[in-house]
């Protein structure tokens, strides 16, 4: 280069002035990397040859603290002698006039030429054994040349004031590339030429101009197809370098830089590494100097990086920790202190700001969308407070935010909070966001014990069991979510009203427990389908947020409408990708209600060996004391009647019913466990027991629904003359044809077929061949197979595929009765002959219901009727 050029024949020329007797000093500084040490180490060359004696070293680090290490080794290079460990007196002196003397003596008539790289590292002695050396060169050939590193004070500051005082000390500055330098360089790569404009003025930039962060960011560059510089690379480790030769501190100074960030000035940095401000100002304009810190920040991140990773773990954690205390101190906002604390190791007693820091970063991070962040902050306020009642209220908010990121944790903390806050004794007030979260994860025996253990400890209040009703207004901001449709507040509200609630509510972690609601709500609707788009619109909308355990609530509320609708298949389908997001989910009490709408699906399908997987399968502890605990029941009594497990069916359904009445709970569109057990005991022939469950089924509100009152009405006709089941189960028929629920449609329509076969009624091969099109479209095995074993009549039946209800309920919406019975017949390819007979009316009129049926339905013939059409409609009082 041009710049070493000129500096070379500065030192030839002080070379020449020593050669003709007048004795030289140069000295030679500049910013680390920047060539020192190269540019001695050529002119050490160039000396030789010319006839010089030359004698050269370095100081090093471990030096400081060994006096006359330097001096020893430049002695050593001329004349080897014994150096005494001598540090004081007398003897120091005479010391040091020996080696000078002895280089004197082995340079004959040559000059001398006495070469000490890195200045700033040679200890004291050797400096005043150079100071001895440096005086003699005013009578005598010798050029000492000197090296260090600029804003880097030397051990002994007294001899930069002699240097000073000096007539024959030359200065050589060297200074950082500028644009056309690094140009120049980079330009001499092939490789690079074709970019070299634009690489020359990156690297000038993150280089800073420093030679030897240049020739790291080429090298990487050369043999990188990725990102450079890239972290632990060429650049990283030369700016480690540079960072620790700058300066006694450079590479902790450099550390403190990275941890404060944007808010580091020289005072802040001072006081953070315990420093004075002059000593910091100094070490500051090292960096600068050297090309890594541009002000007091880095000129690329990678350098930040490089920095903090090369600092003993333990000396960046104090780092974080002080700043925490000194940001603390001057005010600054809590989430910029918690994250100092949350970089730092912690104490065993800490003060008692700290926890309320870190809650309030928490609080923060969530505002910010970045609940993992926000529960690291609370996990650290955990292990940080000493207080039992504050650790179990840190524990339940912990299980709120986790339960987006992770349910199976989500579940350990709020056992945590509530094993912690019944220790604690704590009031009704401090457990009620537990008792909130517990119940919206349908924990309803857990919220209850924990609520009353909380009002035992008031004066004068009582135990609470509607624990669900006490909280229906109430105000809850940060409620987790659930797994499974079982809140309630919404089951009797408008389906249109749901809908325009879901459409005027963002997703968020306040808005999701109403948002599970309301799809709940869709899904134990008239109208299941729309549970099932408004699931696919939720679901994607927590895959784009990475949000795996809102992903899970959606898969599992996707599943179980697609139960509700009687699409088996789909149902297996999202259980089971449902209960894949939470690994070892079966450990967990949340997943049961997938687990049950899994079991459900099998058993209707009839893959009972499949379901017994499940079914078997270790449960956990506090399963029943919850709603999915409730729905697992419900399944597995299922299962179990499926398999002619009677008395064990029964039991679970009786069990289920129980734990409905002591929650409070008893509502069949939750639960119909009156119906199941009613099914089992119509099965062991205990009719009057049947009848009395039923009947209280059909006495709740809930009977308002379609569904609940269809499937009450089939229970009550199994129990019937079979002339008045036939008309039970027209009733049911036309009320399970608004519920959504198909299964259960097909189930009827079968019980229909078989009462109209009992009083010889015509139309019982229609019901059951509707009953075999719509169990074959659900793939309900088990239903299909129960259909053709019933009667020898029933096995020929074969299957006619319906169209969706929607096409169907159009259709019955818009014919009368007589079209629609003449129409489901020629759906069913009943010739207009054959019609007639059936309906005990004339070909002509069946001939006129069909012209009508054409024109009402927009549709061309019968192929295109659908086959599913209402034969009855009978009003129920």
């Amino acid at each position: 280069m041009s710049k070493q050029i000129a500096e070379l024949e500065d030192l030839d020329s002080a070379l020449a002035a020593c050669a003709r007797g007048n004795g030289q000093v140069v000295l030679v500084e500049g910013p680390i990397g920047c060539g020192k040490s190269e540019l001695l180490a050529t002119f050490a060359e160039r000396a030789s040859s010319s006839g010089a004696v030359v004698v050269s070293t370095a100081g090093e680090e471990y030096d400081r603290d060994n006096p006359f290490n330097t001096l020893r080794r430049l002695s050593s290079a001329a004349v080897p002698i014994e150096v005494p460990a001598i540090d004081e007196g007398g003897a120091r002196a005479e010391l040091i006039r020996r080696i000078c003397k002895d280089l004197l003596d082995g340079r004959g008539d040559a000059p001398l030429v006495c070469l000490v790289d890195d200045l700033h590292y040679v200890d004291a002695a050797s400096l005043e054994g150079l100071l001895y050396l440096i005086r003699l060169t005013r009578t005598a050939p010798v050029l000492v040349v000197l090296s260090q590193t600029a804003h880097f004070a030397l051990l002994d500051s007294g001899f930069s004031t002699e240097l000073l005082r000096m007539r024959n000390v030359r200065p050589i500055v060297l200074s950082r590339l500028g644009h056309r330098e690094v140009a120049e360089i980079v330009s001499g790569y092939p490789e690079l030429a074709a970019r070299a404009a634009d690489h020359a003025t990156e690297f000038g930039r993150v280089s800073g101009g420093n030679p030897l962060l240049l020739r790291a960011l080429i090298a990487e560059r050369r043999n990188s197809v990725g990102e450079v510089p890239a972290a632990g690379g060429p650049f990283a480790q030369a700016v480690v370098t540079c960072a620790r030769r700058s300066n006694w501190d450079g590479l902790r100074l450099a550390a403190a830089v990275a941890v404060l960030g944007e808010r580091a000035c020289p005072e802040r940095l001072a006081e953070l590494i315990g420093s004075t401000r002059s000593a910091v100002a100094q070490a500051l304009a090292a960096l600068n100097a050297s090309g890594i810190l541009d002000g007091t920040g880095f000129r690329h991140p990678v350098g930040r990086t490089a920095v903090v990773d090369n600092l003993p773990r333990s000396e960046l954690s104090a780092l974080h920790r002080r700043a925490a205390g000194l940001l603390h101190q001057t005010g600054a906002l809590p989430q910029l202190v918690a994250q100092h604390l949350v970089a730092s190791v912690a104490n065993e007693a800490e003060p008692s700001w700290v926890v309320d820091v870190l809650r309030s970063g928490a609080e923060q991070a969530l505002a910010d969308d970045n609940p993992r962040y926000a529960a690291r902050l609370l996990e650290r306020a955990h292990a940080a407070s000493p207080d039992l009642l504050l650790r179990g209220q840190i524990k339940t908010r912990l299980a709120a935010i986790t339960w987006r990121l992770d349910p199976a944790l989500s579940e350990r903390h709020i056992n945590d909070a509530f094993d912690t806050l019944k220790a604690a004794d704590a009031t009704e007030q401090s457990v009620w966001p537990l008792a909130q979260l517990l119940v919206a994860h349908g924990r309803i025996a857990n919220a209850i014990e924990i609520r009353n253990r909380a009002l035992s400890a008031t004066e004068g209040a009582s135990p609470a069991d509607d624990i669900v009703g006490s909280f229906a207004g109430a105000d809850v901001p940060h409620l987790a979510t659930i797994a499974e449709p079982h809140q309630f507040a919404l089951l009797d509200a408008n389906v249109a009203d749901v809908e325009r609630f879901l459409e005027s509510t963002s997703l968020a972690g306040p808005t999701l427990p109403g948002i599970v609601q309301a799809v709940a709500a869709l899904a134990r609707s008239h109208d299941p389908q729309r549970a099932v788009r408004w699931s696919h619109t939720l679901l994607e909308e927590s895959a784009l947020r990475n949000a795996r355990g809102w992903r899970f609530v959606f898969t599992s509320m996707l599943a179980f409408a697609l139960l509700r609708l009687g699409d088996l298949r789909g149902a297996e389908h999202y259980s089971l990708q449902a209960l894949d997001l939470v690994p070892g989910g079966r450990n967990c009490v949340f997943t049961y209600s997938a687990v049950a709408t899994l079991i459900r699906a099998r058993t209707e399908m009839r893959d009972f060996a499949a379901a017994a997987v499940e079914v078997y399968q270790p449960m956990p502890a506090q399963l029943f004391r919850s709603i999915h605990g409730l729905n697992y029941l419900r399944a597995r009594g299922r299962y179990l009647a499926a398999t002619n497990q009677l008395h064990a069916a029964l039991g679970d359904f009786l069990q289920a019913g129980s734990m409905m009445k002591q929650w409070n709970l008893d509502r069949p569109v939750i639960c119909p466990w009156r119906t199941e057990a009613a099914e089992v005991l119509s099965r062991m022939g205990e009719t009057e027991a049947v009848e009395q469950l039923v009947l209280q089924q059909l006495s709740t509100p809930d009977a308002r629904h379609p569904w609940i009152r269809g499937i009450s009405l089939r229970m009550r006709a199994a129990i019937s003359h079979p002339r008045k089941r036939a008309l039970l189960l027209q009733q049911a028929v036309s009320e399970l044809r608004r519920s959504g629920d198909r299964v259960e449609l097909a189930r009827t329509l079968a019980d229909l077929g078989v009462a109209l076969q009992e009083v010889e009624d015509p139309v019982a091969v229609v019901m059951s061949q509707q009953a075999v099109g719509i169990a074959t479209e659900c793939g309900a095995n088990s239903l299909l197979e129960d259909i053709r074993h019933r009667s020898p009549a029933l096995r020929r039946v074969e299957p006619n595929l319906a169209p969706s209800l929607g096409v169907v309920d159009a259709a019955n919406a818009r014919l009368s009765e007589s079209e629609r019975r003449v129409a489901a017949l020629a759906a069913l390819k009943y010739t207009n002959r054959e019609i007639s007979r059936l309906l005990h009316v004339t070909v002509s009129t069946v001939e006129q219901h069909l012209t009508n049926v054409y024109r009402k339905l927009h549709i061309e013939g019968r192929r295109s009727l659908p086959a599913n059409l209402e034969l009855y409609t009978v009003d129920f009082a």
